[in-house]
């Protein structure tokens, strides 16, 4: 695996798309991180701009699964749980969702670290400090934080849309 991953660097996660799993991994953190940011501020979906609850509370991969083939909160957003369904593995148009996208994150991370739910501080960033390469005090600093992000998300979504998927979806 590591032979084919190393000459198909276009192809992230490749041992995950030859020998997908049987069943996906729960969100069960995942839920659990927005939850705890949501029963401290008030969320809105950055696709249709609609307060979040509770009841209505979905967990979606920004850039889809079945292309990242990972569940990494910096690629998660809340949203509701028809928005989820209709997005399908569509590619987000970024020139309209990518800065919300980045605004909610940045506010989760801040809630979060000011007040911590059931996963550790540490746990919750470790993904965005590798994935990202950013330091702590990078995740804090939002212009460094949004650049990281945009970083690792932009040619991951250029790929995606290069292997197929409908890129540029627009809720509505």
């Amino acid at each position: 695996m590591e032979y084919m991953q190393k000459r198909n660097p276009s192809v992230p996660n490749l041992q995950m798309k030859l020998f997908p799993p049987v069943k996906r991994n729960n969100l069960n953190d995942q839920t659990s991180f927005w939850k705890t940011i949501l029963e401290q501020k008030q969320l809105r979906c950055i696709f249709s701009g609609n307060v979040l609850g509770a009841d209505d509370l979905s967990i979606d991969h920004f850039l889809p699964w079945s292309f990242v083939a990972h569940d990494q909160l910096w690629n998660l957003i809340p949203v509701s749980r028809s928005i989820n369904s209709s997005k399908s593995n569509n590619l987000p148009s970024m020139s309209r969702y990518f800065n919300k996208f980045a605004d909610l994150q940045f506010m989760g991370l801040t809630v979060y670290r000011n007040n911590p739910g059931k996963l550790s501080w540490n746990r919750v960033v470790e993904p965005y400090i590798n994935d990202l390469r950013l330091n702590e005090s990078g995740i804090m600093d939002r212009d460094r934080f949004g650049t990281g992000l945009k970083t690792a998300i932009e040619p991951l979504n250029s790929l995606a849309a290069a292997q197929g998927f409908c890129e540029g979806w627009v809720y509505g």
